[in-house]
C-alpha cells in the first residue's frame, strides 16, 4: 500500500536496518551510521519522492512495514537537453525487505507494485475518444502500441510524431519554435523559457 505517516517509525526502523547491513559489507570503511540517520534519512527520502513525481509503497503484515520501495521520476538540468534527448526515467531509490522475513518474495512484489503502477494509468486511455501522447517520453511513447485500436495522438521534439517541433531557439525569456498545423507552417512562441514548454504548448495545440 502507498505511504501513510503512521508507519513512519516503521520506514526508519527499516532505512536503519539497511545501513548497518551496508557498513557490514563495506571492507574500505568509507560508510558511517550517523547519530542523527534514523531520525533524518527517512524524512530526506519522503521529501525526495513527493518533490519529484514519486511513490512510496509498503508491504505491511499484521500492521508491521516488513519492506517498502521508493521510486522518483529522474529530474534533468535544462542544460542537459542541449545534447541529451533526457527520457523520462523512474529510478528506484530505496528498496528493502527486514531480514526476519527474506527470500519469501517480497522484493519481487513491491517491484511488481511500482510496474502496476504504470500500467493503471493505461486504464485512463479506455475513456477518451482521443488520447494525446509525448512521443519523447519513455513511457508513453509506448502506448500507441499497447493500444492500436484508439486514437492516440502523439507530439515531441526528437522523435516522429504527428505534431513535431522544429528549430527551437531558447533564450532568458522565451522560447520560439516551428510547427505544422494541418497544411500550414506556424511559428510558435510562448513567453516561459524552457523545452518543456514547447512540449506543453504541443499539447495544448494537439487538443
Amino acid at each position: 500500500r502507498l505511504y501513510e505517516d503512521k508507519y513512519l517509525e516503521d520506514v526508519k526502523d527499516l532505512l536503519v536496518e539497511l545501513e548497518e547491513y551496508i557498513l557490514s559489507i563495506d571492507k574500505d570503511e568509507l560508510d558511517q551510521l550517523h547519530p542523527e540517520y534514523r531520525e533524518q534519512m527517512a524524512i530526506l527520502d519522503l521529501e525526495e519522492v513527493s518533490k519529484n513525481n514519486g511513490k512510496c509503497y509498503l508491504y505491511i503484515d499484521d500492521d508491521k512495514v516488513l519492506g517498502l520501495i521508493m521510486g522518483i521520476e529522474r529530474q534533468y538540468e535544462e542544460e542537459d537537453y542541449l545534447d541529451y534527448k533526457c527520457p523520462k526515467q523512474g529510478i528506484i531509490t530505496e528498496l528493502i525487505v527486514t531480514s526476519k522475513t527474506r527470500s519469501k518474495g517480497i522484493g519481487k512484489k513491491l517491484i511488481k507494485r511500482m510496474e502496476d503502477y504504470f500500467k493503471s494509468k493505461m486504464k485512463l486511455f479506455d475513456l477518451c475518444k482521443t488520447c494525446f501522447v509525448n512521443a519523447d517520453d519513455l513511457q508513453t511513447s509506448k502506448i500507441p502500441k499497447l493500444l492500436p485500436e484508439k486514437n492516440i495522438q502523439t507530439y515531441g521534439i526528437d522523435n516522429y510524431c504527428n505534431l513535431l517541433a522544429k528549430d527551437i531557439t531558447v533564450t532568458n525569456s522565451a522560447v520560439d519554435f516551428k510547427v505544422k498545423i494541418g497544411t500550414r507552417n506556424e511559428r510558435i512562441k510562448i513567453d516561459i523559457p524552457g523545452r518543456f514548454s514547447v512540449y506543453n504548448a504541443l499539447a495544448a495545440i494537439n487538443r
